[in-house]
């Protein structure tokens, strides 16, 4: 765990979470957040970013996390009632549950200490 002066503060987490959110409702290519450059992306358990093995999407597994959304898409219709339940400063993790039209959704994500998205 990083130092107490390194660690990302309480509302920067939350700010990168909310704009990984509104990059994935709002995606045309814009980044609403800020991404580690070694970023992996996981769904369902498995790695969807730099992964051509994953078999989800053969054009798009190998990217990475910003390749993958300045690609434009992904398209969630709105992403509302978001409700973070843990923030953890000192592990740089954020937990949220959320609705989208078709099923509630608990994510649990972690930053770095510079506020970047990790995985």
């Amino acid at each position: 765990m990083p130092p107490s002066a390194e660690r990302t503060p309480r509302q920067k987490i939350i700010d990168v979470a909310n704009g990984y959110f509104e990059t994935l409702q709002l995606t045309n290519g814009t980044l609403h957040t800020q991404f580690r450059p070694d970023c992996d992306g996981r769904e369902d358990g498995m790695q969807s970013t730099n992964n051509a093995q994953a078999g989800l999407n053969a054009a798009n597994s190998g990217l990475g996390c910003v390749a993958q959304f300045e690609l434009g898409w992904y398209r969630y219709d709105r992403l509302r009632d978001r409700r973070f339940v843990v923030v953890d400063e000192k592990r740089g993790i954020v937990e949220l549950r959320m609705v989208s039209s078709l099923r509630l959704l608990a994510v649990l994500m972690r930053t770095q200490w510079s506020g970047r998205l990790q995985s």
